[in-house]
């Protein structure tokens, strides 16, 4: 019998490994890449996506609304005139100013005006200029008009005495910001910076 328990414990055995070997497990391998290790967190609420730049532009003054060179939705650059008030009389009185400051520093390099009367002119031609921007709407950045409220021929008055909402509003076209809160239990996770 000791003879038989010899020979049938290598036939076991070859019997194992035969049965193991035909049961493959299937394995899925993945290329090996490098990558961020990256951690998220998530706001407590929905978040509010806000324009890194907005403005409510008005008028310095009141007026009628003589010329609107854009409309609603219309991207502009930069100091692009959005719209007039009537300031023809104004737009005069700016052009007389400057030729009365050209007329005064020539009298004055020829030596018959005093400096006073060049300074006088210099003030009353800026006194113009400003008198006469402030019927001119400006973009003051590069972006979109989202809100226009003007008309041709309407008197405009500033939308804050009128406790109205804006006239004209522009928002800038770069990335825009979400605001959210975040979580407590999260605070550790954030530093000023992160993206």
């Amino acid at each position: 019998t000791s003879m038989t328990h010899k020979n049938t414990l290598p036939i076991l055995l070859l019997l194992m490994i035969t049965i193991s070997c035909s049961g493959k497990t299937k394995v899925e391998a993945i290329k090996l890449a490098k990558g961020n290790v990256e951690s998220t967190v998530t706001t407590i609420n929905s978040g509010t996506i806000k324009a890194q730049s907005q403005a409510e532009l008005a008028f310095g003054t009141i007026g009628r609304i003589a010329k609107i060179y854009v409309s609603l939705g219309k991207k502009v650059e930069a100091n692009t005139i959005i719209a007039e008030l009537e300031n023809a009389d104004l737009l005069a009185i700016y052009n007389e100013s400057q030729k009365e400051l050209s007329r005064h520093q020539e009298l004055f390099d020829s030596g018959l005006v005093s400096a006073a009367n060049l300074e006088s002119a210099k003030r009353a031609r800026e006194v113009a200029r400003i008198n006469y921007e402030k019927t001119v709407m400006k973009a003051p950045f590069p972006g979109m008009i989202t809100a226009m409220e003007l008309k041709i021929g309407e008197f405009y008055q500033s939308s804050q005495t009128l406790n109205q909402r804006p006239a004209v509003q522009i928002i800038d076209l770069k990335k825009r910001l979400v605001k959210g809160e975040i979580d407590e239990i999260d605070l550790q996770k954030v530093s000023i910076g992160f993206p």
